[in-house]
């Protein structure tokens, strides 16, 4: 499988330009090959929070709110179909009952998105909880025939437990989307995909981009390609592009963590997560 990640400069707050800029670069994307692509994060809920006065905030997360699959992907779920591909779309703010969700999802190339093809962002930062942005519940493995893809979304790569559950659970790859200016350091989103791939053995596919206002940069968060080994292989960063990235299946049978620690360790590291898991729950009571 040949993955496409197309490095697109957004407009800021945008409803239609974004998901329609996608459809010629998609078309591209399958022109060279690709049969799956993951586009730039559509939308941050960051520069929400950033640009309007906190008394509109809950009233403008839910103006640009939308069900899915719905209108805001309409474009993308069009250029799926017309080339046959497989698209991550990430950055989408879902509206579900009364809930919001920061949301990825994946169209397949007859247009479809099932529920198992969907991933709500867990880690959900204090301020958007606040404005009523909700938690999703499961971690989720996207699957393409044999292959297995992790989806991991803005701060999620601050949470090492998230992507070690995936690497246990055999995916072939991790991909990263993000698009926030607190987290648009290069140098810090390269640490901290060298870090979450050499902890897993298993190379993880950023998917960043660029945003504008007014037509000035505002900032970049690049998007790469880090190998199991945590080397940078394949960068994007000022200039729009795609990385073609070949994937194949995971050879290995056996996960990272048995594979390198004694079975006395790992009974140790299943006590640790117990315990953190108390430390959580006691977290969650006093507030």
């Amino acid at each position: 499988m040949k993955i496409a990640v197309v490095h697109l400069r957004h407009k800021m707050l945008t409803r239609k330009y974004n998901p329609e800029k996608t459809l010629n670069i998609l078309t591209e994307a399958r022109r060279r090959g690709a049969s799956l692509a993951v586009v730039s994060p559509l939308l941050s809920i960051e520069d929400i929070l950033e640009n309007y006065p906190r008394s509109r905030i809950k009233s403008v997360l839910k103006s640009y709110s939308t069900r899915l699959p719905g209108s805001a992907v309409k474009p993308v779920i069009e250029s799926a179909i017309f080339n046959g591909l497989i698209v991550i779309t990430p950055g989408l703010l879902e509206r579900a009952g009364p809930k919001l969700f920061s949301s990825s999802i994946m169209i397949r190339p007859t247009g479809v998105v099932s529920s198992k093809d969907r991933y709500r962002r867990i880690t959900i930062t204090k301020m958007e909880a606040e404005v009523g942005i909700s938690a999703g519940k499961e971690i989720t493995v996207f699957n393409i025939g044999e292959i297995r893809i992790g989806i991991l979304m803005d701060e999620d790569i601050l949470i090492p437990e998230i992507a070690r559950y995936l690497s246990e659970n055999r995916v072939d790859t991790l991909i990263y989307c993000v698009k926030k200016r607190s987290l648009s350091e290069p140098s810090k989103i390269r640490r901290l995909a060298s870090s979450r791939a050499l902890e897993n053995n298993v190379p993880i596919i950023v998917a960043g981009g660029m945003v504008e206002r007014h037509g000035e940069l505002l900032y970049t968060v690049p998007s790469l390609l880090v190998n199991e080994k945590g080397e940078v292989v394949g960068e994007a960063f000022e200039d729009e592009d795609i990385i073609l990235i070949p994937l194949t299946l995971k050879r290995n049978t056996t996960s990272t963590t048995t594979r390198q620690f004694s079975p006395e360790s790992y009974k140790i590291f299943s006590k640790i997560c117990k315990d953190l898991s108390k430390m959580y729950k006691g977290r969650t009571e006093l507030q």
